[in-house]
């Protein structure tokens, strides 16, 4: 047992087996490698199962791929604090986690 006063701390570091697919260029951090991802939730991928949800905020900027039919957990593809919903970023954004490659239907919340 601890004595009274003593405080203690556990971080479970779930975040390693997946920070391989992430890199950080700037203000942005973003999915390099969006097939290997998910094979790490051992889910079989078609791009036309997904779509590119881009929201921001004035606090932040973020992409997720969300599956159609909400049968599998959202994906985060980008993130930033810095960036903004303007050509250019989202230009930056699409070149970044490789939408030529995928295709996927975007879904922008402009607001």
């Amino acid at each position: 047992m601890l004595t009274s006063g003593t405080s203690f701390s556990w971080y479970r570091h779930r975040e390693k087996e997946f920070i391989q697919f992430f890199s950080k260029e700037k203000n942005f951090v973003f999915c390099n490698d969006v097939q290997g991802l998910k094979k790490c939730f051992d889910v079989e991928y078609d791009p036309s199962e997904w779509r590119l949800f881009i929201d921001s905020s004035k606090t932040s900027f973020k992409a997720v791929l969300l599956p159609n039919g909400n049968s599998f957990t959202s994906l985060p593809l980008g993130h930033s604090v810095h960036l903004e919903e303007n050509y250019n970023d989202l230009s930056m954004t699409f070149e970044k986690i490789n939408y030529q490659e995928h295709r996927w239907m975007v879904v922008l919340n402009m607001s």
